[in-house]
């Protein structure tokens, strides 16, 4: 069960990445730099881009409380195999992804 909601979760991380950044990019066509455009697209393309972006931030916390839940889980019972190794692999890739976002950005 535990590896099965885990993978629901990255699969939610993945949804909303993409979302994000299908939504970024249609905000960004929808209004020019020099502010000739449509602002009620962009407005309504940058709503979708933060709610994307708060759903895979809350996907990220959880997914990290669910490994928390089961490593902590694991050690309790030290004489017991568990059945599900929870690995930290991909908890590094968010916070990495968006430190080069801002390095990009500042750039």
């Amino acid at each position: 069960m535990a590896i099965k909601a885990y993978m629901g979760i990255l699969f939610l991380q993945l949804l909303a990445g993409a979302s994000f950044v299908i939504s970024v990019w249609q905000g960004d066509r929808a209004l020019d730099k020099s502010g000739i455009g449509d602002p009620e697209k962009f407005t309504f393309w940058n709503q979708i881009a933060g709610v994307s972006f708060y759903l895979f931030v809350a996907a990220w916390l959880s997914g990290v409380a669910i490994l928390l839940y089961f490593y902590v889980l694991a050690q309790k019972k030290p004489e017991a195999k568990p059945s599900w190794q929870p690995s930290n692999r991909g908890l590094w890739v968010p916070p990495l992804l968006l430190f080069l976002g801002w390095v990009i950005g500042v750039l």
